[in-house]
């Protein structure tokens, strides 16, 4: 006999439309790309947590619930 977690629906989100820049969210050594006042170029090179020159991406309407800032937004693929 199977166990019952095999016979269990699991619901899977639907992907995010599009995303967003958002600043002031990550944690130190997190952040997605190059600082926002050109600090440094590379991912994961966040001096501490929630900087606002550090940035990571959310889904669409993420990241102001976060209490960050809406840097840009872009489509996603």
């Amino acid at each position: 006999m199977a166990p019952a977690w095999l016979h269990t629906a699991f619901a899977v989100p639907d992907a995010p439309k599009s995303w967003e820049k958002c600043a002031g969210v990550s944690m130190a050594g997190k952040n997605d790309c190059g600082a926002l006042d050109g600090s440094h170029q590379c991912a994961g090179q966040a001096k501490d947590h929630m900087l606002e020159t550090e940035w990571i991406y959310v889904p669409a309407g993420t990241c102001t619930k976060l209490g960050g800032i809406v840097k840009a937004t872009k489509p996603a693929k």
